[in-house]
């Protein structure tokens, strides 16, 4: 029928439940995360940015979590210095941090009971076809899902 869309892939579903708009491809949504998960990749550039916007405290340090996995060990002093940079910040507000040799980030959100679904095991499937639509995911999205959002998101 003309007008009709198809049914929501997985990614519009959370986007929608998360946001409380009815969310598809291509629309902007604020939503409210479970959970964010910062690599040694990019954190310390949010770092900054969390300085340059004038902010001091982090809202909710329990929903976020470092991990110190893609420069590790770090193979020069620059890269040590963002590792320092990422403990020192997370000591001040009270972020998890796993260290060097714990793991790979996105594993470990899952491992610990912080996401049921990362990009990271959703990635293979990104160009799988979820109710009769292509879910394509970009790359640099990083969805990471409680297990009580999933629960909700399949009875949906």
């Amino acid at each position: 029928m003309p007008g009709r869309r198809p049914g929501k892939t997985i990614s519009e579903k959370i986007l929608s439940q998360k946001s409380g708009a009815d969310a598809y491809a291509g629309d902007v949504v604020i939503c409210e995360l479970d959970y964010a998960l910062g690599t040694d990749a990019s954190t310390p550039m949010a770092i900054d940015y969390f300085h340059d916007m004038g902010s001091d405290s982090v809202s909710h340090p329990e929903r976020i979590a470092f991990a110190l996995d893609h420069y590790a060990p770090p193979a020069n002093a620059k890269i040590a210095a963002f590792h320092d940079r990422m403990r020192a910040f997370a000591r001040t507000h009270g972020v998890h941090l796993w260290r060097m040799g714990d793991g790979i980030g996105l594993q470990l959100m899952m491992e610990s009971g912080r996401a049921k679904y990362t990009y990271s095991n959703m990635q293979n499937a990104r160009f799988s076809s979820l109710n009769g639509k292509i879910d394509l995911m970009p790359s640099s999205l990083m969805i990471t899902t409680s297990p009580g959002s999933i629960s909700r998101m399949n009875s949906a």
